[in-house]
């Protein structure tokens, strides 16, 4: 009997120091937090390469439709086949803006582009 009453002791006693709750001081930071606030946007910068060799490429073929769903499915096709170029800063972008003008890049975007201007074309998903 006794072992049962001290063990259901223990287990109150336990239960009421879980109850309690410990006041910690609070640190202060002195002076302002923080004086302005960075806002932080992040761009696939391949997105702008591949809309501006779309907008190039489509100018030279009457014969594609230009409809709003058409121009993403592509711009979509060609860029789920390049690789991303992901910028936060100016200086990214400049770099990615001078990267741009690398031959190898530019031949590849106009590839894919018009790979998926040729696919979306046989496929339109609009009557």
């Amino acid at each position: 009997m006794k072992k049962k009453k001290t063990a259901k002791r223990k287990a109150k006693k336990i239960k009421k120091k879980s109850r309690k709750t410990v006041k910690k001081p609070v640190k202060k930071i002195h002076g302002p937090v923080m004086s302005h606030t960075i806002i932080c946007t992040m761009k696939n910068y391949m997105e702008t390469i591949v809309e501006k060799n779309l907008a190039s490429q489509l100018s030279k073929r009457p014969d594609i439709c230009r409809c709003e769903r058409c121009r993403m499915d592509i711009m979509a096709m060609a860029l789920n086949k390049l690789p991303s170029k992901y910028v936060v800063t100016d200086k990214g972008s400049i770099y990615a803006r001078i990267e741009e003008m690398e031959f190898q890049i530019n031949a590849d975007v106009t590839r894919e582009v018009f790979k998926a201007i040729e696919a979306v074309n046989k496929n339109k998903r609009h009557p």
